[in-house]
């Protein structure tokens, strides 16, 4: 059935994104990638099946990004959460592994807290796309960014420093000696509702339509 919403209110692009051949398509892709990974685990998949499947896709353009949308809110237990997440502050059970997959990206590991709005210009510098737009987030192998995440309720994490805006409370996100200044922390904090508006406004006009 056709979304008329969408053929009503989306751009050209945000339709070609979530049409049907996209969507054939990126599994395709992911079907692939998946195979090689569970090969190169020891996994009962062959060199001809990877063959086969490369053949019919482009697996040296595949990029796959995993990421949770969120931990388990559903589970009531929150200190069996906490000890299950290894953390000791409700905020910090927000943070979720996330993972970033291509044939040709040599491993390593950042420790730095993200948010989903880095994900983009980590992917496209990663791919080496230059865009004319400007993004809220930050390339997460950038040296220059310590990480930042917003929270709609005021809270935020910035390095390794943390605030829990209901309980009011200065913590360490990382469990390294933090100190922040007044100053400071109200200046992060404007920059968490400033980030939050901002994001609000990319929705209202689709900025990214074209």
């Amino acid at each position: 059935m056709e979304d008329t919403g969408g053929t009503r209110y989306a751009s050209e692009y945000m339709l070609h994104l979530f049409s049907a051949d996209m969507r054939i398509q990126t599994w395709r892709k992911l079907w692939v990638s998946l195979a090689k990974a569970q090969r190169k685990l020891g996994l009962p998949i062959t060199q001809e099946q990877v063959e086969e499947l490369e053949a019919h896709g482009e697996l040296e353009n595949t990029v796959i990004i995993g990421i949770t949308d969120h931990y388990t809110y559903g589970y009531k237990n929150e200190k069996a959460l906490l000890e299950l997440s290894g953390v000791d502050e409700t905020l910090l059970l927000e943070r979720t592994p996330c993972f970033i997959w291509s044939a040709d990206l040599q491993a390593q590991k950042v420790d730095k807290v993200l948010n989903t709005s880095d994900l983009l210009p980590t992917v496209l510098n990663l791919l080496g796309v230059e865009s004319p737009y400007s993004y809220l987030g930050s390339d997460a192998f950038d040296d220059r960014y310590d990480g930042f995440v917003p929270f709609s309720d005021g809270s935020w994490i910035y390095g390794d420093a943390a605030w829990d805006a209901k309980e009011k409370k200065l913590f360490s996100a990382t469990g390294k000696s933090v100190t922040l200044s007044q100053e400071a922390q109200k200046a992060v904090t404007e920059r968490v509702q400033k980030f939050v508006r901002i994001n609000n406004l990319i929705l209202d006009v689709d900025y990214y339509q074209e």
